[in-house]
């Protein structure tokens, strides 16, 4: 099968330009070609699509060689450049090359045309490659800085979308996941000749969007691929475009050619990068790779910072949570030593009873915290045994029914089974999944535990008839540290972001899955199987 390859052939004889054509298609090539002679039209032309290969006549009248050369340095191109003449002088050819000329052969040898070719893009392909390998090396090089230096989650942010530019994009747009979706965060970077405060506006007015539509993000968002547009027409930049303004902006950061890269980070989609170049074909297939290279190495960096920060905001939240029960039985002890002996005693019970309570809320916090480090150093342990699960159901309800008297616990069924499991992690996902419900509906009203057993597993659900989770950020329900009604009305219920992260965590760990169904201000049940025991008995 020919191998497709544009042409530009700068010759003054049409003649000439169809004897080049047909060597090349003799050597195994299928030749795109277009002829020019003069300086206005070759320039109209690299601006126009990519060339791959330029063939150029020594000896023009009113167009001379090295004007052309001149040409292809003021573009930027990096394309095997040929002459092709009836006659060259060696010293000639040699002072050609210097000026940027790759080869040159001679117009009565044009069999020497077709090795000459297969040569230098050879070359010029193993000078692309070794240009983004340095300048991924050089990406390599800052992400390590940054890993070191740990700026703040902005500072890596704006300082990943630098990356690339100038060396690799002319501009380019980071767009990072924080709290919900992948473009929390928004930075950009451009050479000095871009408006930049068009790029800013482009970049936060017109974020991803995962519509199969989307001609730039859809797909990479959809295949979690790096998508490769080589060359952007104007009409495609009008395809692009959302609105009149979204196309004035293209129209003036001239994206001709672009690649749109996901970053993936531990299996997750945590952000895009897209970079940009003026010049049409910029970006071709074989960049892809590096290209995707690149993209993972930012993103393990900016998610690593953000989950720093998270870290920080957890370790500030569980301080506070548990300093209220700590104040609330600071309280109780202080009214209890002012009551006089009678009323003392009166009240005591009253008093031992939320004591009771805010221990046992400042053992689960405590709990938590301590699975999450335990986690995160690998030392969690299950200790499996056979476990009565209907009778663990059973104690967490009893237990949990005290946190609230606003919440009726009902066991809607709870069958008899036997499972191979640790009775403390199964009970802690347990009182998490009723804990959580009874949170979440803060007016109260019935929380329904249901134990079924089914084809040789057992499944448990939770249902509370609270708020709900917005369905954008049901996908991090399960993330370390996420916590989905910052930034709500009901964010003074929100917890440290850990418990569903462990629950998950525990399930998985003893061969089952969970999941759930939440519909915002109607409320959500969560549901979690594992394996019965060989011996159901």
């Amino acid at each position: 099968m020919s191998e497709r390859l544009s042409v530009l052939i700068v010759d003054d004889s049409e003649d000439d330009a169809l004897l080049m054509a047909r060597e090349l298609r003799r050597s195994g090539f299928e030749p795109v070609t277009r002829r020019v002679d003069a300086a206005p039209a070759m320039t109209a032309a690299l601006a126009e699509r990519p060339w791959e290969l330029l063939l150029v006549d020594y000896r023009m009248p009113h167009f001379g060689v090295e004007d052309a050369l001149q040409l292809v340095q003021q573009a930027g191109l990096d394309v095997p450049v040929i002459l092709v003449s009836a006659t060259v002088g060696e010293e000639t050819a040699v002072a050609m090359m210097k000026a940027g000329a790759h080869d040159f052969v001679l117009k009565n040898n044009l069999g020497r045309l077709g090795p000459a070719v297969m040569r230098e893009l050879r070359d010029a392909d193993v000078r692309r490659r070794r240009r983004w390998a340095e300048a991924a090396l050089e990406i390599l090089a800052e992400a390590g800085r940054l890993v070191v230096e740990g700026p703040d989650f902005g500072e890596v942010v704006r300082r990943a979308a630098g990356v690339a530019v100038p060396r690799l994009a002319a501009w380019s747009i980071v767009y990072a996941r924080d709290r919900s979706s992948i473009s929390d965060a928004i930075a950009t970077a451009c050479r000095p000749e871009i408006d930049c405060a068009a790029l800013d506006e482009l970049a936060r007015n017109y974020p991803p969007a995962l519509e199969a539509a989307d001609p730039v993000f859809g797909s990479a968002l959809r295949t979690r691929k790096p998508t490769l547009v080589s060359t952007v027409s104007d009409d495609e930049l009008v395809a692009m475009a959302r609105d009149a303004r979204h196309l004035e902006l293209l129209r003036a950061l001239e994206p001709r050619s672009l690649i749109v890269i996901p970053q993936i980070a531990r299996e997750q989609l945590v952000g895009i990068l897209v970079l940009a170049a003026q010049r049409p074909g910029r970006y071709n297939t074989a960049d892809l790779g590096i290209a995707k290279e690149i993209g993972g190495r930012v993103a393990l960096v900016v998610e690593n910072a953000r989950l720093v920060r998270a870290r920080e905001e957890f370790i500030s939240t569980a301080i506070h949570e548990i300093k209220t029960p700590i104040a609330v039985i600071k309280t109780g002890v202080q009214l209890m030593q002012q009551l006089a002996p009678a009323r003392r005693e009166e009240r005591l019970p009253e008093l031992l009873a939320r004591l009771d309570r805010q221990c046992n809320r400042l053992s689960r916090l405590v709990t938590d915290v301590l699975e999450v480090s335990r986690l995160d150093l690998n030392r969690v342990t299950i200790t499996r045994r056979r476990t009565d699960l209907a009778a663990l159901v059973e104690r967490a309800v009893g237990e949990m029914q005290e946190v609230s008297d606003r919440h009726t616990l009902i066991i809607r069924r709870n069958d008899a089974v036997t499972i191979e499991a640790d009775p403390d992690r199964i009970a802690q996902v347990l009182t998490n999944l009723i804990g959580n419900a009874i949170k979440y509906s803060p007016a109260g009203g019935a929380v329904e535990i249901e134990s079924r057993r089914s084809d040789g597993s057992v499944t448990v659900s939770v249902r509370d008839h609270g708020i709900g989770i917005p369905r954008e950020k049901q996908g991090r329900i399960f993330e370390r540290f996420y916590r989905a009604h910052v930034g709500t009305p009901y964010e003074h219920a929100s917890s440290l972001g850990v418990g569903l992260y462990l629950t998950h965590e525990f399930v998985t760990r003893h061969g089952g899955r969970m999941w759930f169904e939440s519909q915002e201000g109607v409320g959500s049940t969560f549901a979690f199987s594992l394996p019965l025991t060989e011996d159901r008995g």
